[in-house]
C-alpha cells in the first residue's frame, strides 16, 4: 500500500525493476480519494499524516523529500470513533481528516430512494445487456423498500442486474425475486433494532406476500414465548403477575376454571422466597385462566405447572 501512495525507488525492495510514482505524486495539485480509510495499516497512517501536516513525503526507498499540494477525500464504513478508542486508528490522523464530515445513512434509513434506484439500475442493467427494461409491480417495489439491505446501494444495483437477467417477464412479481430478499435472509442484521420494528417489518412481509390471517398466526407464537418466559425464572421480573393476566382474558367468555400451582412449581417458588430472590405474594399459586379452546402453548402450560383446583 505504501507504494502505491507515495511510489518507490529502483531496488527499493524485490520485484521494484524502476522508479515508480505514487498516488500522491500523480494527484500533485487535484483530489486524492482514499476509500475504506480505516483499514489502513498503522504504519502507513503514520506517512499519511505526514503528508497531511508537511504537504511532503518520502517514497519507499527514497532519500528526498517531496512537495505534493493534494486535496483527501476519504470514505470508510466503520466508525472512526470507535477505531480510535480501541487504538487502531491513529486520533490525531482522525481529526486531520474530520475537517468537512458526511455521513451519508444506510439505505434501510432512506427507503424514499429505493423505488427511484430501482428504476436507474434496471435501466442502466439493461442497457449495458441490450436488453429491455423490467417494470417492477407495486407489490415488488413495496417490499423491497421494506427491507434492511445490509449490502446497501450494492446490494441493491446487484440485485437488478439479476432481475434483468432471471425475471421471466417484463414485469417484476415478487415469484421473481432471488431467494435470500423472500427467505428472510435480512434476520441477522436486524440484531440491534427494536422488537416493534423487528415485529412491524415481519407484518407488512406477511401481507405483501399476500398471506391473511396474520394476527390467528402470531397470536400462539407470541403466547407461547410470555407463558414459557413467565413462570418459575431464577429472579421474578414481575412477581405478582399471572400468566392469565400475561395473555389477557377473553372477553367472549365469563366462564373461568381454577388452576393451582403445581407441587414442584409451588416448592420452587418457596425456595425462591426463602433466598429473597423475589419480593412479595407470588400470584402463581393461584391461577385463572379462561375456559376458550386453549391453544397448544396454554396447554402445555397448564399440563406441565398446574392441576385443576380441588372442589
Amino acid at each position: 500500500m505504501e507504494s502505491e501512495l507515495f511510489g518507490h525507488e529502483k531496488g527499493s525492495f524485490t520485484g521494484a525493476s524502476g522508479r515508480r510514482e505514487g498516488r500522491f505524486e500523480q494527484a500533485n495539485g487535484g483530489t486524492l480519494f482514499l476509500d475504506e480509510i480505516g483499514d489502513m495499516p498503522h504504519d502507513t497512517q503514520t506517512r499519511l499524516l505526514r503528508v497531511l501536516a508537511e504537504g511532503e513525503f518520502y517514497r519507499v526507498g527514497g532519500a528526498s523529500a517531496i512537495k505534493t499540494d493534494v486535496r483527501v477525500i476519504a470514505a470508510t464504513h466503520q466508525d472512526l470513533r470507535n477505531l480510535v478508542e480501541q487504538g487502531s486508528f491513529r486520533e490525531d490522523l482522525y481529526h486531520r481528516l474530520n475537517v468537512i464530515g458526511i455521513n451519508v445513512p444506510r439505505l434501510s434509513e432512506r427507503s424514499e430512494d429505493i423505488p427511484l434506484l430501482l428504476n436507474h439500475f434496471l435501466s442502466k442493467a439493461a442497457s449495458e445487456l441490450g436488453v429491455p427494461t423490467k417494470e417492477v409491480s407495486a407489490q415488488v417495489r413495496d417490499y423491497l423498500s421494506a427491507l434492511e439491505w445490509p449490502g446497501n446501494v450494492r446490494q441493491l444495483e446487484n440485485t437488478c442486474r439479476w432481475l434483468t437477467v432471471m425475471a421471466a417477464g417484463n414485469t417484476i412479481l415478487m415469484n421473481d425475486l432471488p431467494p435470500e430478499l423472500t427467505m428472510g435472509a435480512n434476520a441477522e442484521a436486524k440484531g440491534s433494532v427494536s422488537w416493534e420494528k423487528q415485529l412491524s417489518d415481519w407484518v407488512r412481509a406477511k401481507l405483501l406476500a399476500g398471506e391473511t390471517n396474520v394476527l390467528k398466526q402470531a397470536m400462539p407464537q407470541i403466547e407461547s414465548i410470555i407463558m414459557n418466559a413467565a413462570p418459575c425464572l431464577d429472579v421474578l421480573i414481575f412477581p405478582t403477575c399471572r400468566p392469565a393476566d400475561l395473555v389477557g382474558p377473553d372477553p367472549d367468555l365469563a366462564a373461568n376454571r381454577e388452576f393451582r400451582c403445581h407441587p414442584e412449581c409451588r416448592a420452587r417458588l418457596d425456595f425462591l422466597a426463602r433466598k429473597k430472590r423475589i419480593i412479595g405474594p407470588c400470584q402463581l399459586v393461584e391461577i385463572k385462566l379462561p375456559t376458550r379452546r386453549l391453544t397448544d402453548a396454554n396447554r402445555e402450560f397448564i399440563s406441565r405447572f398446574c392441576l385443576p383446583a380441588q372442589s
